[in-house]
């Protein structure tokens, strides 16, 4: 049996949207925006990677192709069989591999400071830096105060 990844849905409108979101991200990161969305032309599935938001306990690879398939197994359970795919960051990495795995089930894309299909490349220090993350909230929160213009609170 499939497991499928945690998602919140939100509209009811015939062109289905899968929402993809940066690292560290979850589904919960897009509430603020859907007060800005059409419900009625829209249908949106915010997704959740495993280990992250309601996919949290969901164990993988964690590759940006399991990604992939768990995209488009979620677009099974929910009878979309052509949908579009917005990316945030590295959210536009995966909806890439997304377009990869399945180019006929694409009706668009939008990426916003999406991370190319080739990836980020990194010098060994960077790569070093992100690495340490995995097991340091401290690095993390680093990061992420770095990439967004250190002008953000800790909060």
């Amino acid at each position: 049996m499939t497991t499928l990844n945690g998602f919140s849905q939100f509209g009811n409108g015939p062109h289905k949207v899968f929402v993809l979101n940066g690292w560290f991200g979850s589904s919960a990161d897009w509430s603020a925006l859907t007060p800005a969305l059409d419900p009625d032309r829209f249908t949106y599935a915010f997704f959740d990677y495993r280990g992250y938001g309601l996919s949290r306990d969901i164990q993988g690879a964690f590759t940006f192709d399991e990604v992939a398939s768990d995209v488009l197994a979620l677009a099974d359970h929910l009878d979309w069989r052509r949908f579009s795919l917005v990316g945030h960051s590295m959210g536009g990495m995966a909806m890439q591999c997304v377009l990869l795995a399945a180019p006929e089930r694409i009706v668009k894309m939008a990426g916003i400071s999406a991370v190319p299909a080739c990836g980020s490349r990194m010098d060994e220090a960077r790569l070093a830096m992100f690495s340490a993350a995995i097991d340091d909230v401290a690095k993390r929160a680093g990061i992420i105060h770095f990439s967004t213009g250190s002008r953000l609170a800790a909060r």
